[in-house]
């Protein structure tokens, strides 16, 4: 059985409380592989043109500009990768030529869209019972999903309610955790139209913004399909405005800075294109990726893609190992009941197969172990 656990949060470390927006960087880089076929022919390209495809999915440039070069720098995390480097010309010309749909109204044209974005879903889609639409962030002090709601709030229940009529879907609910009092009062006016849609407000229990906790903790039926505000607005953005959307939201956090906020970037942005909107607070930090508890140790050659959800700048961790006290904590917060102390006390002889590296016992360890190391063995 899983155990569901509610994080202590840092009252030094702030959520964010506007968004700031770069969405002119001078340059950007979107990185590719030997295996990627190139699509363009000229150097000039506009905002929305296919630039190239690893087989499966095309890449499309956010901006208008130049093709520079194809250049081999740091990616932020220690290691070199290739990139497709583009100058910005600041116009933001595109070659979309389509009317957006300005009713709103599901017409057969837009069902027709639907059912070729979500080609691979369609059997799950067609079983479907009901449509989970999952708003919650696991981890702490991150406030895209706030802003995403309540910029694009409409937006987003307009696709879900698209998505729900053209695979004739009878209910709607939307999971919301009882701390994000911000998602609640966006979504409380635009939901009186859609009474098919219901809302129900979880405790703040970390992990439950992942599919699989959710689904166990709900006891949802495998016919119930969740999505994500992030996956909503993409679809939105293809089918109801004709054009892929070219902007990311980016929480920039931590005890190290005075002034936390959401940027709205550009994918492909440096991460030193928005350092200098940000006051430190002390001059030696660590740059962490994607969480505490999850994430990733960056430097300042950090290219800003989909994958980056938050940036946490923390004060140098003046903390150093110390032998295990047996206090039992990382098996009292363990989601999977995996038995990290015994991994510890093996040195990693003891290894579970249930690990799922959520950082949880590592962040309570009053010994600062990186217990996930005894976990996996290594």
């Amino acid at each position: 059985m899983r155990k569901y656990i509610t994080i202590a949060k840092d009252p030094s470390i702030k959520v964010s409380s506007h968004v700031t927006e770069v969405m002119s960087p001078s340059v950007i880089y979107l990185p590719i592989h030997e295996t990627d076929d190139l699509l363009i022919t000229k150097r000039k390209v506009y905002k929305g043109d296919s630039l190239f495809t690893n087989g499966e999915n095309p890449y499309f440039s956010p901006i208008s500009g130049f093709i520079e070069k194809i250049v081999k720098r740091e990616n932020g995390f220690g290691e070199v990768e290739t990139y497709l480097q583009i100058k910005n010309d600041f116009q933001e010309n595109d070659y979309y030529r389509g009317v957006e749909n300005t009713t709103m109204m599901i017409t057969t044209d837009i069902k027709k869209k639907i059912k070729d974005f979500f080609g691979k879903s369609q059997a799950s889609l067609k079983s479907s019972e009901s449509l989970i639409l999952n708003t919650i962030e696991d981890e702490p002090y991150v406030a895209n999903t706030s802003f995403l709601l309540k910029f694009y709030g409409r937006e987003i229940i307009l696709m879900l309610d698209a998505i729900a009529t053209t695979y004739k879907i009878p209910s709607i609910q939307i999971v919301l955790k009882e701390t994000d009092r911000d998602s609640i009062e966006s979504l409380e006016e635009i939901l009186n139209i859609y009474p098919n849609i219901t809302t129900t407000i979880l405790k703040d229990y970390y992990l439950l913004g992942k599919s699989e906790f959710l689904k166990s903790f709900l006891n949802l039926k495998e016919n119930q399909m969740i999505f994500s505000p992030d996956e909503l607005i993409r679809s939105y953005y293809e089918i109801f405005k004709l054009r892929k959307i070219d902007f990311l939201y980016v929480t920039f956090t931590g005890d190290a800075i005075s002034n936390p906020q959401v940027f709205k970037v550009k994918v492909g942005t440096p991460i030193k294109d928005i350092l200098g909107e940000v006051k430190f607070l002390v001059s030696e930090y660590d740059l962490i990726t994607n969480g505490l508890l999850m994430g990733s140790i960056c430097d300042e050659n950090l290219i800003i893609d989909s994958s980056i959800r938050v940036i946490y700048a923390m004060k140098k961790n003046k903390w150093k190992e110390s032998p295990c006290i047996s206090c039992g904590k990382c098996n009292e917060v363990c989601p999977m009941n995996c038995n990290p102390y015994r991994s510890v006390q093996t040195k990693g002889k003891y290894k579970s197969e249930k690990c799922i590296s959520c950082g949880l016992c590592t962040y309570v360890c009053p010994s600062h172990l990186f217990i996930e190391n005894y976990t996996k063995g290594r």
